[in-house]
């Protein structure tokens, strides 16, 4: 995503959570309705762009510096929780 590459992946719970919007989804198992899916992100230019934004976009959540700053974030709540007991 970071790349600015389409994403198609199956609608798992876990991958509509962490690629939203960002990606193209299909069926686990539906080998034609997979095969439409990544052809179409291939030859559909506007949606190609779309996906590619929204990719690079939602790529940023998961940089080494947010990760780092959620991480303190948690520790610093967790460090509040247990100040209080």
């Amino acid at each position: 995503m970071a790349a600015g590459v389409p994403v198609c992946a199956t609608p798992t719970e876990l991958n509509r959570e962490l690629l939203g919007g960002a990606a193209a989804f299909a069926d686990e198992g539906d080998t034609e309705g997979f095969v439409a899916t990544v052809s179409d992100c291939f030859e559909n230019e506007a949606r190609r762009a779309v996906m590619s934004a929204a990719g690079r976009h939602r790529a940023t959540d998961f940089s080494p510096g947010e990760a780092a700053r959620s991480y303190a974030d948690l520790y610093a709540d967790i460090a509040r929780q247990r100040a209080r007991l």
